[in-house]
């Protein structure tokens, strides 16, 4: 009754003029809405007959992965990391996935190469196309390998960093040794969430289905613990760098601060002389007096005395 009601469904909005790329092979079938806009999202909720919670899971951006149970259908928020190289930044991308017995519907908040290219390819070649949880596993493991191509570009310019920084660091280091930091947390965070999704999914999945995609998940969840460890070793690489450039960076101070004290030390002799043979002694009790010069030398020995006494005894 359920797969009936949606295919009058679906029938009823091409007939409106909704329409969305697809694939079919006997009776599966791959929905996919590359750069969804509301209407399409909206008419995919009430098709699936999505509750009014995971409808607007749909709508909204998430910051981690989510599984949703439903009547009758599996709804996954999938948010994955995304290199920008014009901005180097880590970006997230959200891919939300109905999951039927039947049906796979894969909604894009932002373009996701990967699945695009699945999906061109079952096209291609519908034989291709699996059991909906089965199928959703070879995404995700295209999206593993995305992401890994995502942890070589972190590599990659960590090893830039150390470079210059072996050099000498320039402006700006700072503001980009955070950058590096900030990417490898946030891929490592979007990356540990899919890990955990990955086990609610199967958890929700009837006995048969585990068993027959247990070998595949296994597959990703060790591929995953990999691109974990992976990043682990490289924040601990970024945040060593870190500590690396402060060191630099107080040795310069430091080195600025000794020459700067050289220079002062350098200068103290002159200036003290100059001070000592510029004074006029024209304080009236001192004016005219018998030994006035001696006594002013004797006033700064003694406030110097006072003032190295009071050095010694604070210990300062």
């Amino acid at each position: 009754m359920t797969i009936f009601y949606t295919l009058i469904m679906l029938y009823c909005n091409r007939m409106r003029g909704i329409s969305y790329p697809s694939v079919r092979y006997k009776r599966i079938e791959w929905i996919n809405l590359d750069h969804a806009r509301k209407h399409d999202i909206d008419a995919i909720a009430q098709v699936f007959g999505l509750n009014e919670q995971h409808a607007q899971s749909l709508c909204t951006r998430d910051h981690r992965s989510h599984v949703y149970e439903g009547n009758g259908y599996t709804l996954v928020c999938l948010v994955h990391p995304i290199f920008d190289q014009a901005a180097d930044d880590i970006q997230a991308r959200e891919l939300d996935v109905i999951l039927t017995p039947t049906r796979l519907v894969t909604v894009h908040h932002g373009h996701l190469l990967p699945v695009s290219a699945r999906f061109q390819n079952v096209s291609a070649n519908p034989s291709a196309l699996e059991q909906p949880v089965r199928m959703f596993g070879e995404l995700l493991h295209d999206l593993l390998v995305d992401a890994s191509h995502t942890i070589d570009h972190i590599s990659t310019s960590i090893d830039a960093f150390e470079g210059a920084l072996l050099r000498r660091p320039g402006r700006g280091s700072i503001q980009q040794i955070l950058q590096i930091q900030t990417n490898v947390i946030d891929a490592k965070k979007l990356l540990e969430n899919q890990r955990y999704m990955v086990d609610r999914l199967l958890l929700g999945q009837p006995e048969r289905v585990r068993r027959s995609v247990a070998m595949r998940f296994d597959e990703i969840r060790s591929h995953q613990a990999e691109l974990s460890h992976i990043l682990e070793t490289e924040l601990q690489a970024a945040q060593t760098l870190h500590h690396v450039l402060d060191a630099s960076i107080n040795e310069r101070t430091n080195a600025l601060i000794r020459a700067l004290t050289i220079l002062s030390l350098i200068m103290l002799p002159a200036t003290l002389l100059a001070g000592i043979f510029g004074m006029n002694a024209a304080y009236p009790w001192i004016l005219g007096a018998p030994f006035d010069f001696s006594i002013i030398i004797g006033i700064m020995l003694l406030i110097g005395a006072l003032i190295l006494f009071l050095i010694r005894s604070k210990k300062l």
